[in-house]
Order: C-alpha cells, then structure tokens, then sequence
C-alpha cells in the first residue's frame, strides 16, 4: 500500500508548540495559544533557548512516529510532501536519525522537498541526505493512483490558486506566500493534486474536485492511504462540483 503525508516538522519546537506539545507546567495561557499570531508572538518575545525550553518537541516527534508506523509496515511506501524538519543541519540531522524507528524501509521513502528542506538539493544537506539512502528525493512527483487517476505530488498548493490570492482559513501564514510561486506547479485540469504546506485542517480546502491536503494536520497527525486518498476524491467530486 501507499501512504501520503507531509510536513512531519520533526525536531521543529515551534510547530511542535502550534500542535499543542508544552512540557508540563509550560503551556501558556489559553489566550495566548488561541490568539491568531498568538504562538508566534510568543516566540518573538522570548529568546530562542527560552521558547524551546517550553515545548516538548520530543513527545512530538515520538507520536509522529508511532502514527506512522501505526499504519505502515514494512512492505509499505511512504511519500512526504516536504517539511521533514525545520532545517537547517542539525534539526535534519535529528529528523534523518528518528526515520530509523521507522519501520517503512529506508528505501520505500519518498521525499518531495519542501520549503523547510531549502526546495532542492544543496551544499548543506546532500551529505546529510546521502547519508540515509531515502529511496528517492524530488521537487515534485508524478504518479497515477491505483484507480488510475494520474496525480501530483508537490509540498505547496497549485501555482494558479497562489497566483489568484486564494485565502485560507486557520491555516500557516505563509500558506499561499507569492514568494512559493517559483516552486508550486502548474497543475492541468483534471490532474489530482495531492499537497502539503498549509497545515489546514481540512483535506478538501479549494473544493476543485482535485486538491487533497495530505499535511499531518489535515489528517490527525497521521498518513492517509491512497484507498482514503480515492474515497476522499469521490466524496468531494460528489459534493464540491454538483
């Protein structure tokens, strides 16, 4: 079976602390946490060691991991759609290390490269990702579901929609940032668009028939199967585009 996901954000405190991981006695008040850029602010205010002392990135990337192996085994391939870390060597390095409790093999992990992984391949981390062999790395993936629908994968929502200024609702502010337009892909009707980025919470944010979110956040912290993938479509094929 194939599973799909994105942003797994591992060894990230800040979008461990948006998902709601503080140590004990940390948490800020509630009205902080539930203010638009309350988070945000928040890490503005106190020095970096500060605001990482609060979260508890590793009971985040700890259940990361168990969800994924919650659903898939050995014989299974898993596509992420970017985001693996926050960047930057040493949080990749920690990402990289936590694959290994993986139980999907090295080699059945497909990278689509996000724009905390810099989007492409460079200096700083292709050592780090020769290192672990993934099965493959790419800016974008095409692939065609087993129901025969032909599909994309990329980490950022379709050019045209950044292009029109299509805003979200509850969802990362640079969700649908002008500067992604050199990296989102145009996508041709029909196609099935399978993305990550925004970290909404819902699989169907532009209601096209099309464009399923597989962000972690969209899905419970966990991958979606390319069975819910396909039930997914049928259902908004029946409801976006009546």
């Amino acid at each position: 079976m194939r599973y799909f996901t994105s942003d797994l954000h591992l060894a990230h405190p800040f979008v461990a602390a948006t998902r709601g991981f503080w140590k004990p006695g940390m948490r800020p008040d509630r009205d902080i946490i539930e203010a638009p850029d309350g988070i945000n602010q928040l890490r503005r205010e106190l020095s970096e060691y500060r605001f990482n002392e609060m979260v508890d990135t590793e009971a985040h990337d700890r259940l990361i991991i168990r969800r994924i192996n919650a659903v898939c085994g050995k014989n299974d391939d898993l596509y992420i759609a970017g985001d693996l870390s926050a960047g930057g060597h040493k949080s990749l390095r920690r990402a990289l290390y936590l694959l290994d409790d993986l139980t999907v093999p090295h080699s059945r992990i497909h990278l689509i490269l996000g724009n905390h992984d810099g989007f492409h391949i460079r200096n700083t981390n292709a050592y780090d990702f020769a290192s672990v062999c993934i099965g493959s790395i790419s800016p974008n993936l095409f692939l065609t579901l087993e129901n025969g629908m032909p599909a994309i994968v990329s980490h950022t929502p379709r050019r045209a929609y950044i292009e029109q200024g299509i805003e979200l609702k509850d969802v990362a502010s640079n969700s649908m940032d002008k500067a992604l337009l050199r990296y989102a892909p145009d996508v041709p009707d029909g196609i099935v668009h399978l993305y990550g980025h925004t970290h909404g919470k819902s699989p169907d944010e532009f209601h096209d028939g099309t464009s399923v979110n597989i962000g972690l956040d969209a899905w419970r912290l966990r991958p979606v199967s390319e069975h819910q993938i396909i039930e997914t479509l049928t259902r908004m094929q029946t409801t976006d585009c009546a």
